[in-house]
């Protein structure tokens, strides 16, 4: 297959595309050129060869089907006009940062935030390929949730407004990112997360999770399961632990659980948990200072 050139096939830059577009007959011409470029294909038998009717559709000389250019694209029975379409193509392809609903409303003049959103979405939706292979290698899932802060919410986990989101992304070796998966999921039970990783993550690979209950269970599903407790690695006295237990009595007790910060009897507490007789410093004896006679005359 061979890749698009500039110029012939697509504009080369904005002044040429104003050029090109002019009205929505350009672009219906640009699209016919695109779908049948040797000439109209019925798309319900296959064969070539049809007239242009008078509302613009085609009809199959062999099957008297009738379709329109439009039909099956993005573009299908939509009131925008395709002027508009075409440059929200330009512009949702030229951002380097992407482009959000409400500057596509406020730089084409679109009548709603609706109509601009929904533009956006067919866009989006079209740039994935319905038969694209899983993701393959080492992998790390995870699932968030997608939306503001909101007050009374407490915890990682818990259900309001947001979003659950479960992502997935490829580690490269040594070091970067590869592919990314992202779908929003019912909830964080084990089916729901379990069917995203079978859908989106080809079997055999590994699988980096945290220590969330629901994760267990993907070695019977072909993949291998690495899992990493996120509250060992956020808490150093646990990695002190071995360390410090030929020294302390007690297993390192306080080093496996200190007490928590901010409250008042915290001091006393680590007293009663570390069972070790307090005793003073020592100090050494202070020396006595000699200053050297500078004599009596220089500063009478």
């Amino acid at each position: 297959m061979e890749l698009p050139t500039a110029d012939i096939d697509y504009p080369r830059s904005f002044g040429e595309f104003q050029t090109w577009f002019q009205s929505d007959a350009d672009c219906l011409d640009y699209l016919e050129w695109l779908r049948w470029p040797t000439g109209f294909v019925c798309p319900a038998c296959g064969q070539a060869g049809g007239w242009r009717l008078g509302d613009g559709r085609y009809m199959c000389t062999h099957c008297d089907n009738r379709t329109s250019v439009t039909a099956g694209t993005i573009f299908d029975r939509t009131r925008t006009p395709l002027t508009v379409w075409f440059a929200a193509c330009w512009n949702f392809a030229s951002g380097k940062d992407g482009i959000s609903a409400l500057s596509l409303k406020r730089s084409l003049q679109i009548g709603s935030y609706q109509t601009a959103w929904a533009m956006l979405h067919r866009l989006r939706s079209a740039l994935v390929r319905p038969d694209r292979e899983r993701l393959r290698g080492r992998v790390e899932v995870d699932e968030t949730y997608i939306g503001g802060i909101e007050p009374g919410l407490v915890g990682g986990r818990a259900q309001g407004k947001k979003v659950l989101t479960c992502i997935a992304v490829e580690l490269l070796q040594p070091s970067g990112f590869g592919r990314c998966r992202m779908a929003p999921i019912a909830d964080a039970s084990s089916d729901s997360l379990q069917a995203f990783v079978l859908a989106n993550v080809e079997p055999g690979a590994t699988v980096v999770t945290d220590g969330w209950p629901p994760y267990r269970g993907l070695e019977q599903k072909g993949y291998i399961h690495e899992r990493r407790s996120q509250r060992a690695r956020g808490r150093p006295g646990r990695a002190l632990a071995g360390r410090t237990s030929n020294c302390v009595p007690g297993k390192a007790l306080a080093a496996r659980d200190p007490p928590r910060s901010g409250g008042r009897c915290a001091l006393a507490q680590l007293s009663q948990r570390i069972r070790v007789p307090l005793q003073p410093p020592t100090f050494a004896q202070p020396r006595a200072v000699v200053l050297p006679d500078l004599g009596t005359g220089c500063c009478s």
